[in-house]
């Protein structure tokens, strides 16, 4: 495959980069409360896009459990842990409201199934008071070479069509350089069509090709391909405001990153196995194209290790200093950090130095006691738009709050 020339695409927006980022104020601060305990590996949690008494968390083993008004229901909404391979990096690891939920009732969700290892999309439909699953209709099928670097997260653009962020599927180093073949789909963001199917004679393969993909008439490139260059973007969020998406990716010796891929902006490179972070890493295979999109957000894993993509804070009950700060986390070293944002849908997210990120996890731990934070492996909003953190290692779901004020 030869190289293919994309437009390099600033992380920085321009005129910007004179102007100081906005820090946090010292007296910005959260605390935290437990939602719900007594989980078994929760992965996600989404709320009903139709009731906001209702949230949805998916446990790993292939579980979904209903939170009502922030209790825990003892009935499972979906149980197929019959089904599910939950080995290493694979099990049942995302969930996607589709956009028309309020009249379809289709929620989908990203999983793995064995003999042989393969991912699976399927498309369940909820009833009418939000407490079953049912209707199983899967939407895509490929094999997994091995159970790591999965990524996990699906989501809708704005657009209406299903994004997933693949990861390499690879041990250490992507020693197939899969992340930058054309040929495959994994190390890469995927576009599809969920409401049509454009395999007809495929039982496995139920989804059609946007003609506005990039390569969806190539003969050489698959044609879900929207973007390549990811090792494992275990959490990654799409942004209702500016149409984009936050895009975090695992590094593998030295640092881990996080990317804004505007709406509508397709072909990007993020440069794994060719780059790690902002550094080069192997060069000896041939790169999609000759152009890396740099990460907004990238540090050396001294600071943390399995980086989570969080959301862009739009609440209302946290200090307003928080308003348009990302919330992001980090698994290993169990963080729940924040950074300032300022993103452009033309230019992209402007560069954040390391010294702007503050970690708010001593505070969120004084708060949880003896329930401190063990595995943070997503940051997502509620209903309200207030910040949920899953915890895995814990089995809890926790809400960041503001701080009591002192008698």
């Amino acid at each position: 495959m030869g190289l293919l020339p994309i437009a390099i695409v600033l992380s920085s927006c321009a005129g910007l980069q004179e102007v100081p980022l906005k820090e946090l104020a010292a007296s910005a601060k959260v605390s935290a409360k437990i939602v719900a305990g007594g989980l078994t590996r929760p992965v996600d949690y989404r709320a009903n896009p139709k009731d906001p008494s209702l949230a949805y968390v998916i446990e790993k083993a292939g579980i979904v459990k209903l939170i009502k008004n922030d209790v825990l229901q003892s009935t499972p909404v979906l149980d197929i842990s019959s089904q599910v391979n939950n080995v290493g990096e694979t099990g049942f690891l995302g969930i996607a409201f589709d956009p028309n939920f309020a009249s379809n009732n289709y929620v989908y969700f990203y999983y793995h199934i064995p003999s042989p290892l393969r991912l699976v999309v399927v498309r369940y439909e909820m009833n009418s008071d939000g407490t079953a699953l049912s209707n199983p209709y899967r939407i895509m099928t490929f094999e997994q070479p091995t159970t790591s670097h999965q990524g996990g997260s699906i989501n809708f653009g704005g657009d209406g069509y299903l994004y997933m962020a693949t990861g390499d599927g690879a041990s250490p180093e992507d020693v197939a350089n899969r992340a930058q073949s054309g040929n495959s789909l994994h190390g890469k963001v995927l576009r599809i069509d969920p409401s049509a199917d454009g395999f007809p004679t495929d039982p496995d393969q139920n989804y059609a090709i946007p003609a506005t993909n990039p390569y969806a008439t190539s003969t050489t490139i698959r044609p879900e391909i929207w973007a390549v260059g990811l090792r494992n973007p275990f959490r990654w969020t799409y942004d209702k405001v500016t149409g984009g998406f936050l895009i975090a990716d695992v590094g593998q010796d030295r640092m881990d990153e996080i990317n804004f891929l505007p709406a509508g902006q397709a072909s990007h490179n993020f440069g794994w196995r060719h780059r790690e972070g902002t550094v080069s890493f192997f060069t000896d295979q041939p790169a999609f194209s000759p152009y890396f999109k740099e990460p907004f957000l990238a540090y050396e894993q001294t600071v943390g290790r399995s980086i989570v993509a969080g959301f862009i804070y739009r609440g209302s009950k946290l200090d307003p200093a928080f308003k348009d700060r990302m919330f992001l986390g980090d698994a290993v070293t169990r963080k729940v950090m924040s950074i300032p944002m300022e993103v452009s849908q033309t230019t992209g997210a402007r560069t954040i130095p390391v010294s702007y990120i503050v970690d708010h996890s001593p505070d969120i731990n004084t708060a949880l006691g003896t329930e401190v934070l063990s595995g943070v492996v997503s940051v997502v909003p509620d209903s309200a738009g207030e910040p949920i953190v899953v915890d895995m290692y814990r089995g809890q779901i926790v809400r960041l709050v503001p701080p009591t004020p002192a008698p």
